[in-house]
């Protein structure tokens, strides 16, 4: 089987999910098979997330312990993952002028890894948009990176701010200057992925949790009671019952 696995770091609160989860979706309509796979700690801010996705155009059932491109939001992220890349690796980072410890000095060349600083806040500057557009500035770039089509990507995020005219249009300014980087150091990257299989395109992109609430509706299901524990999300089971329930019939409540 031909995969590549790549994964998002940093700071719950950092656009870790954000960047993942638009990948995902977009990679998934382009007829790839999608496996996800985040972790985070109890926190709105703060603490170290991560987003990892393995991607093939067979039917992937786990995730990988070592990944192709390591994409880091923060220095924490250099610093506690740089071990999972796999020999001749790519590291994206956005973090100006960091110094690499010995160990990761050596383990660089090592794998032959490949490693990419994006300048996130000179291009925001330079567009006069927020922070928080630098998540997709990143996602762009990360899209040229595995070759796929610009138009897709921009019809992807277009469903979001469809009726902000504004914001949508910096939002294409911001997938344009992502997507058209170039390193100045490591020159044009690409990551190749298999050949799609269109037949991908069609299937659901869920959450585990999304999925629990779905088979338990079509299980016969009629209530779901939960207790506030935001580790196994069941909040978002509920949600997911809930709105199932009207086609259905049943309760969906919790405590």
């Amino acid at each position: 089987m031909s995969r590549i696995s790549l994964k998002v770091v940093g700071a719950s609160g950092q656009g870790v999910n954000s960047i993942g989860a638009i990948v995902a979706k977009g990679l998934k309509r382009s007829g790839y098979c999608v496996f996800g796979y985040r972790e985070y700690p109890s926190l709105i801010k703060g603490g170290h997330a991560s987003y990892q996705l393995d991607i093939s155009n067979k039917r992937i059932r786990s995730t990988e312990t070592k990944v192709n491109v390591l994409v880091a939001l923060n220095h924490h992220g250099l610093e506690l993952n740089m071990e999972e890349l796999k020999p001749g690796g790519i590291v994206l980072h956005v973090t100006p002028g960091w110094q690499f410890p010995e160990h990761h000095q050596k383990l660089i060349v090592e794998r032959s890894l490949r490693v990419i600083y994006f300048p996130v806040d000179d291009i925001l500057n330079r567009l006069g948009a927020r922070a928080i557009l630098s998540n997709v500035l990143l996602t762009a770039f990360l899209w040229s990176m595995l070759d796929q089509d610009i138009d897709a990507l921009k019809s992807l995020v277009g469903e979001t701010f469809a009726r902000k005219k504004a914001l949508l249009e910096l939002n294409m300014r911001c997938i344009d200057e992502g997507y058209s980087f170039v390193d100045p150091e490591q020159g044009t990257i690409s990551v190749a992925l298999p050949p799609p299989d269109k037949g991908f395109a069609s299937h659901l992109l869920i959450t585990g949790s999304q999925a629990m609430g779905l088979g338990a509706v079509h299980a016969g299901g009629a209530a779901l009671c939960r207790l506030p524990n935001d580790a196994f999300q069941p909040a978002a089971v509920v949600h997911c019952r809930a709105r199932k329930q009207d086609a259905h019939g049943g309760q969906a409540g919790g405590r």
